[in-house]
């Protein structure tokens, strides 16, 4: 659950919150008897949130953010999107 906040014509600010699971395994040779063993030190659960930019150009977007779960596990995501509608038909306004 969040939001996103405009800024100006150009940069928005987004936030999110919510539950998160990331679960690191590896798998075990047939000589160790197969299957998969679950990293308990690598695998984290619980609150997580998100915090980030978005600044759109034309029929660009491009964003930046960081993440995080349970404050253990934290990661940093950037984007491009391109609009493939017609641009400003939601943002216009009279």
């Amino acid at each position: 659950m969040g939001g996103i906040h405009r800024l100006n014509g150009l940069l928005n600010i987004f936030e999110g919150v919510g539950y998160g699971s990331q679960t690191t395994a590896w798998q075990l040779a047939d000589s160790e008897g197969g299957g998969w063993l679950r990293n308990e030190k690598f695998s984290h659960k619980g609150f997580a949130a998100e915090l980030g930019v978005v600044a759109s150009v034309g029929r660009f977007s491009f964003g930046a953010s960081a993440l995080t779960i349970a404050g253990k596990q934290w990661q940093g995501c950037i984007c491009v999107g391109i609009c493939l509608g017609k641009t400003g038909m939601i943002t216009k306004r009279k």
